[in-house]
């Protein structure tokens, strides 16, 4: 199987290994992706008051929606990691995992909206640059599934992964605390880079890694296309 088309996830599975042997049997890898969504609409929360905050509570803030996209980030990775693992063990059915694979990509498109929504609403950046870069990353997802669809295998190349885009906020956000302490800001919105905010910045680095990664896929899928000829 072509690893520019499906991820390697060894090492990823591995790491969540000793995470997974500790989950009782009852529950499942369903009921983790569902639970992911609860530190996504954290992190709204969290952002959407942080423009109401002055020093220091605005850093204590900041530091809890880097937490919260934390923990999102490891819940991302342990549902996938449980679903695999069970149905190793012959404990998930096939059906189980075809419903599981919808529930979880769909998740995990509401939470990359949701997290954006809270960038937007926490005014750290225009609705303009927030509705673009969500239609870019719908189109990121989109031709990993139509790979899908088409060949058989989803397309999980490209430069702007799901885990890369939590990454990138993650530090936006770390960079907007440090700058919180240091300078002790009442207000971020204030500290403009080139006309954008720290996490304004984050979310067009985003929204041109998503358009590249669509333009990989494009062309990753052209080269199986020449493949199977």
């Amino acid at each position: 199987m072509n690893r520019s088309i499906v991820s390697d996830r060894s090492r990823t599975d591995k790491f969540f290994g000793s995470f997974v042997k500790r989950i009782p049997s009852y529950i499942s890898p369903d009921f983790i992706t569902l639970v992911s969504v609860v530190p996504a609409l954290v992190f709204v929360f969290l952002l959407w008051i942080s423009k109401e905050q002055t020093f220091p509570l605005n850093a204590l803030i900041f530091f809890l929606a880097f937490w919260s996209l934390l923990f999102a980030s490891f819940l991302d990775g342990l549902d996938g990691a449980l679903a695999r693992k069970r149905k190793e063990e012959g404990k998930r059915t096939e059906e189980q995992s075809k419903f599981g694979d919808i529930l979880d990509h769909s998740l995990d498109r509401y939470c990359d909206l949701i997290i954006f929504f809270g960038i937007y609403i926490g005014e750290y950046c225009s609705f303009k640059l927030f509705s673009f870069t969500s239609i870019a990353v719908l189109l990121v997802s989109y031709f990993g599934a139509l790979t899908k669809s088409v060949y058989g295998s989803r397309d999980y190349g490209g430069i702007m992964g799901r885990l890369i885009r939590l990454l990138v906020i993650a530090i936006a956000v770390i960079i907007s605390l440090l700058v919180v302490i240091i300078f002790r800001m009442d207000s971020l919105k204030d500290f403009n880079l080139g006309g954008s905010t720290i996490l304004g910045w984050a979310m067009i680095i985003i929204l041109g890694g998503s358009l590249i990664t669509v333009l990989q896929r494009h062309y990753n899928a052209y080269k199986i296309s020449k493949a199977l000829q």
